[in-house]
């Protein structure tokens, strides 16, 4: 619970969990026996606990994932724990600030369906010094001091129920029915359809009362294993059509909740589209729940971009509870549709970035604005906000801004629920005059500037092949991530500090006496074969070198001279190397000067820090 601030909180979210989508391998992830402190890292888990009663935010484009998912859906974290710099496009910005959703809550003081509201500071941003101003836009509504408010449901739970829905997919999913019932009110009303090959009612539209609540949770429990091929296309046309049917008498808001571990291929992706866009035009929703399965960043794009349409994922029983207990407004609770943000810039200013949303929404309006357009508002229970940063076109001398000065329209508009009229806001911005500006927008403004660093630093490095630039990026920015008092931002620190480690080493900068030093670096380094226990192909005085760009060097000595025979990219945890080649796994140790690999139980080989002579 967040002190002085309300349990009932409201603020938009553009999206909320765009996942950080490396390219590459995720060996990291995968590498077993790790300790818990590795696993972090790699994993990307946090230790941040829900909230028992979690406040109430509006979400723009319903697309999101638990807090700190873990698992494919985030490889970036995994990338840096075994020595790899992650490439530019590994970065996100509204995946960084889902992340501390949290830290960006500010209390609720909407009295409308929807309002708009903005605060702007000094930028300073390390990697865009041109940008002067940054704007936040919180995104506000009367509903979230009025959550029971929320319209009855009629909703359609449409089950995969094809071969591979079985053990963990199975189970997470009559998991996720359960706690969906004993969310439900006895003013909504459920409905229960399986298919495989071919769709049937499981359990026909039931309101949920207290007998109601009792049928559905046994019938929940006599969901079986998987049967059959997957007719996706016949299972959400069969749910559309009985939606339909049980809403024609019932006064409330109508939807389908597909739960499916299938993975979308071409196919599947056009099919639960064009469910989505059948739906629409007779006003029926549609929320994916994709089982056991990893985040799809361009499925939330485009389910998003459809009106109704919102799609989340759930991975484990702590992913279940999050998104059935506590973000069940997100799936249900849609507040306006067609949301229309136009922000324009005043004479002689210029957007420089757009912050917390997939470009696939933000598009140019005329030579200087920007807009974005979300098809539907949800109410949710998870904070973000869109941040935009302008800078002065080219003028000499340079300035300052006064307070009063406009440095750009905003204008909003958007459909409400009910009603035929479309309503707008009209807001100019202007330099903030608050002694203090919020923490949030603080907040934002430290996870904006680690955004825009790393993705420099790691330009700088893959496309300009700069280590040294990339270096220095990491080396300006870490003290600010490391001297920040705000909580929550351990893994942040952890990221910044072992990528800016990494770069040292590979710029010649190691012996920086202000760098955080990791228990991994310690294997970097060129290292002599001193002795050998049991079978192994490494013999005595032989050279190896592990680097933190991952790489896996080998030297024999030919002629009185060490060679180089061979190179092997590798992954590397804090307890263990696999090598990609052969996907042998070594345990090892680093002791002082000394390491210690080991292949398997009886078999080591000892080694000792060296150089290539």
């Amino acid at each position: 619970m967040l002190r002085g601030v309300p349990a009932l909180l409201v603020t938009f979210v553009i999206t909320l969990a765009i996942a950080f989508l490396a390219p590459g391998r995720e060996a990291a992830a995968i590498i077993p026996g790790e300790d818990e402190a590795s696993a972090e890292l790699a994993l990307g888990v946090t230790s941040e606990v829900a909230p028992e009663v979690a406040p109430e935010v509006v979400i723009v484009n319903g697309s999101l994932s638990a807090p700190g998912a873990t698992g494919k859906a985030n490889p970036l974290r995994g990338t840096v724990a075994s020595l790899q710099i992650p490439r530019p496009e590994a970065f996100s910005a509204e995946r960084l600030l889902s992340q501390h959703s949290s830290g960006l809550l500010v209390q609720s003081t909407c009295s409308r369906p929807v309002c708009l509201i903005t605060e702007t500071i000094d930028a300073q941003l390390l990697a865009q010094p041109e940008a002067q101003y940054l704007t936040s836009l919180r995104f506000d509504s009367h509903l979230a001091n009025t959550p029971q408010q929320r319209a009855p449901i009629n909703l359609v739970a449409v089950v995969d129920r094809s071969e591979s829905m079985r053990d963990t997919a199975l189970q997470l999913t009559k998991q996720g029915l359960t706690a969906l019932v004993r969310q439900l009110t006895p003013s909504d009303q459920l409905s229960i359809v399986t298919y495989g090959s071919s769709p049937r009612t499981h359990v026909a539209p039931t309101l949920v009362n207290a007998n109601g609540r009792k049928r559905l949770l046994r019938a929940i429990n006599k969901l079986g294993s998987g049967e059959g091929a997957s007719n996706l296309e016949a299972g959400l046309s069969f749910a559309h059509r009985l939606a339909r049917a049980a809403g024609s008498e019932f006064e409330g808001a109508d939807r389908v909740m597909l739960f499916t571990d299938e993975r979308p291929d071409e196919t599947s992706f056009a099919t639960v589209l064009t469910a989505a866009e059948h739906g629409a035009q007779f006003e029926v929703g549609l929320t994916v729940v994709g089982v056991a399965m990893p985040f799809d960043s361009q499925l939330a794009t485009a389910l998003g971009s459809v009106r109704g349409g919102n799609l989340i994922f759930i991975r484990n029983e702590t992913e279940v509870s999050q998104l059935f207990g506590h973000e069940l407004h997100t799936l249900l609770s849609e507040v306006a549709h067609d949301v229309r943000i136009n922000i324009t810039p005043a004479s002689g200013y210029r957007i420089a970035g757009v912050y917390g949303v997939p470009g696939a929404v933000v598009q140019y309006a005329g030579e200087q604005s920007v807009e974005v357009g979300i098809a539907t508002a949800f109410l949710g229970s998870r904070a973000g906000q869109l941040f935009v940063t302008l800078a002065r076109l080219a003028e000499l001398p340079p300035r300052t801004a006064t307070a009063d000065e406009a440095l750009a329209q905003v204008m909003m508009s958007y459909q409400p629920l009910t009603g035929p009229q479309a309503r707008k806001a009209i807001l100019p911005l202007s330099i903030s005059t608050p002694a203090e500006p919020s923490s949030a927008l603080q907040l934002g403004r430290l996870l904006i500037d680690e955004f825009t660093t790393l993705r420099r630093a790691s330009t700088a490095y893959h496309v300009e092949g700069d280590e040294k630039a990339a270096f220095e990026h990491l080396h300006a920015f870490a003290p600010r991530m490391r001297n920040s008092r705000f909580a929550g931002l351990d893994r942040e620190r952890q990221l910044v500090n072992s990528l800016e480690e990494q770069l040292a080493f590979l710029c010649g900068r190691a012996d920086d006496a202000e760098l955080v030093r990791s228990r991994i670096s310690r294997l970097w380094g060129v290292w002599r074969v001193r002795s050998v226990q049991g079978r192994t192909d490494f013999r005595a005085n032989e050279r190896v070198e592990f680097t933190p760009d991952s790489k896996f060097r080998f030297f024999e000595r030919e002629s009185g001279r060490l060679v180089e025979t061979s190179v092997a990219n590798i992954s590397a945890s804090r307890q263990q190397i696999v090598m990609d080649y052969s996907g042998i796994v070594y345990n090892y140790e680093v002791r002082g000067s000394e390491l210690v690999l080991e292949e398997r139980p009886g078999t080591l080989v000892f080694l000792q820090r060296s150089r290539l002579d």
